[in-house]
């Protein structure tokens, strides 16, 4: 046989078994036809069930983002069960790459949540950075408010946690950092966590007042600002939450963290050379923090320094101030140590409480003396009481910034 023969049955040989390919492809439906694209999640318990909703997105040409999605709920009683039933229910396979959220409500959250999320690292179909939220209210509710904003929900969400990060949080919580924190020894992690604002409460109210109206009021169009994060962050020991702290309680723990911006420091009844039975409120232009970690006859101790450049922001005195006049003296200085020692006992004090190590001090202690601390914790019984003993030495200085 001749090599232009060869040659041409070869090309005979490719066109035929591509023609072939071509047949089969003809009849195949579209991705679109057979794939819904999940942007967001929310997990309820109740009645003893998983209830998750999740907000699908099925891609069409054409219309507006907010006209392609619908909220797609199931009860099962497991969480991967439940998104196998939403499968059925939109007659599409449902996909997680783009699901940018969890919301999950407080019941949910009263058990180790870890059991249930786990499905979505085995099954490697859900973003790393997908983020968690936590909420009071029902999850179901707080997802579909999330789809009244004509926008990415995402990024809303990300707006709204970025309160928590002037106070406590340097990073939303997301799944892979909480599990990283679920499975090292402080075992704790925690997450924003955002309620229903007020509008809900008037749009509902204004429905049950305007019944059959067809009046579309300011009240019953969707607002973007239907989703509210107060401060409060959601605090899980062993994958469950334990403790919400209220955002006075957060800013209690602002002198633990040099990453938060918007501190401030109160005094009241302030008597100095300048001021006379003056309130002062300073802000703080600037904040260096420094831990050191040491075991003292079987006593963990803390020795936190902490130098503080105090701005005044108000002065109310029966006395004058001179304008642009440093006022931070001896006794302002004393003071402001006594109110700040007296927040960093109290957070502590509630750390130990509910065995929340918020700025794993386990592993300062395990990494400056490693042997003694394992010594301490070979004496406790179970060793989640760590933080029971441990005590913190505030030294503060005070500078002033005019």
């Amino acid at each position: 046989m001749s090599k232009s023969s060869i040659k041409m049955l070869a090309c005979v040989l490719i066109v035929s078994f591509l023609s072939i390919l071509a047949i089969e492809t003809i009849d195949m439906p579209g991705q679109n036809s057979v794939r819904a694209i999940c942007t967001g999640l929310g997990i309820d318990y109740e009645n003893s069930a998983y209830s998750v909703s999740a907000q699908i997105v099925i891609p069409e040409a054409g219309g507006e983002y907010a006209q392609k999605q619908v909220i797609v709920n199931n009860s099962a009683p497991s969480v991967e069960k439940a998104l196998l039933n939403m499968e059925f229910q939109v007659g599409k396979k449902i996909r997680l790459g783009h699901c940018g959220f969890i919301i999950m409500n407080k019941e949910f959250c009263s058990q180790d949540i870890t059991k249930e999320l786990d499905y979505f690292l085995r099954g490697n179909n859900l973003g790393n950075n997908t983020l968690l939220f936590f909420t009071p209210d029902k999850a179901q509710k707080v997802l579909e408010k999330t789809s009244n904003v004509n926008s990415n929900e995402v990024d809303n969400l990300q707006i709204n946690s970025k309160y928590n990060r002037q106070h406590l949080l340097s990073n939303c919580t997301n799944l892979i950092s909480f599990f990283n924190d679920y499975l090292s020894p402080h075992k704790t992690s925690y997450m924003p966590s955002i309620t229903l604002s007020s509008n809900e409460t008037s749009e509902q109210s204004g429905q049950g007042q305007e019944q059959g109206s067809q009046d579309s009021s300011p009240s019953s169009q969707p607002s973007k600002d239907s989703i509210k994060n107060d401060g409060a962050l959601a605090v899980f020991v062993e994958g469950k939450c334990t403790k919400v702290l209220t955002p006075s309680e957060c800013e209690n723990f602002q002198w633990f963290d040099k990453n938060i911006s918007n501190s401030h420091v109160r005094l009241s009844n302030v008597n100095t050379h300048l001021i006379k039975d003056g309130d002062i409120s300073f802000a703080l232009a600037h904040k260096c923090i420094k831990f050191d970690y040491q075991i003292v006859k079987d006593i963990p101790i803390i020795s936190l320094t902490l130098d503080l450049g105090l701005k005044p922001e108000a002065i109310n005195s029966s006395s004058h101030v001179p304008a642009y006049t440093g006022i931070v003296d001896d006794v302002i200085s004393a003071n402001v140590a006594a109110v700040v020692d007296t927040s960093i006992q109290h957070s502590l004090s509630l750390m130990s409480q509910y065995e929340m190590d918020l700025f794993n001090f386990y592993h300062g202690f395990n990494l400056n003396c490693h042997n003694e601390w394992k010594k301490y914790l070979n004496t406790l019984s179970p060793t989640q009481h760590y933080l029971n003993n441990i005590k913190i030495v505030s030294n503060i200085t005070c500078t002033d910034e005019f």
